[in-house]
């Protein structure tokens, strides 16, 4: 008895298959926990990302938007940034999606970001900030 391979329609609804769920398979996974939290040092403002797990991030400033994008979803709660320190953030949202965060400047600032593993530390640093930009905390 000889069989036959799926030919057709069979083979093309195999590889759609494939194909979505190899695509989507990072957007069903759970977002990745974090904490954000917002401090005024000397004569800046530095607001410091914890993740669960490393995540790539990007922070960009568009006008007096900063924004800082991620690889991948993550869960961090901002509800209290806006409070911590007026001077330097008026507003904060994260995108529904996990995706993004995004702060309003309430001033001018120059954007120094570094990353030490699972923390990505982005200090706000204002207009007449001279010299090098501040060094990561002693662990």
């Amino acid at each position: 008895m000889i069989q036959r391979c799926p030919t057709g329609p069979t083979w093309l609804a195999l590889g759609l298959l494939l194909v979505v769920s190899t695509l989507c398979s990072p957007c069903q996974g759970e977002p990745v926990k974090g904490e954000a939290t917002l401090t005024a040092a000397k004569d800046y403002a530095r607001l410091v990302l914890k993740l669960a797990q490393d995540v790539d991030s990007e922070v960009t400033v568009a006008g007096s938007i900063l924004v800082i994008r991620f690889k991948q979803p993550v869960d961090i709660p901002i509800d209290r940034l806006a409070d911590a320190v007026p001077d330097y953030v008026g507003a904060a949202r994260r995108d529904p999606d996990g995706s993004a965060i995004r702060l309003s400047l309430a001033r001018k600032v120059t954007v120094n970001t570094m990353t030490a593993g699972e923390r990505v530390f982005i200090d706000l640093l204002p207009d007449t900030w001279s010299g090098p930009p501040p060094s990561l905390p002693p662990r």
